[in-house]
């Protein structure tokens, strides 16, 4: 029925626009990212980005933007674990 192609409709719609709101939300903390001096804090912002990145892929069914987010967020916590590593030694 009309009804239920309508319902559905605003369904996807709202998905869409709460993915875009994602998307804009990842770029934003990865900009922000990029003009701060702590490495500790780019990456953990790179991070936060990452996983909103996943999640928009997953949702739109992109294997290889799963994929990539899946080495960028293992480059940054093995990045993590070295520099934290690193500290402690010093």
């Amino acid at each position: 029925t009309m009804s239920a192609w309508s319902s559905l409709f605003s369904i996807q719609l709202l998905l869409v626009i709460l993915m875009s709101v994602l998307s804009i939300f990842a770029k934003v903390i990865s900009c922000i990212s990029y003009g701060i001096d702590n490495p500790h804090v780019i990456r953990i912002l790179n991070l936060i980005s990452s996983f909103c990145w996943i999640f928009y892929n997953f949702t739109f069914k992109s294997i290889t933007g799963v994929c990539n987010e899946i080495l960028v967020i293992t480059s940054i916590i093995i990045a993590e674990i070295r520099f934290r590593k690193k500290v402690d030694v010093e």
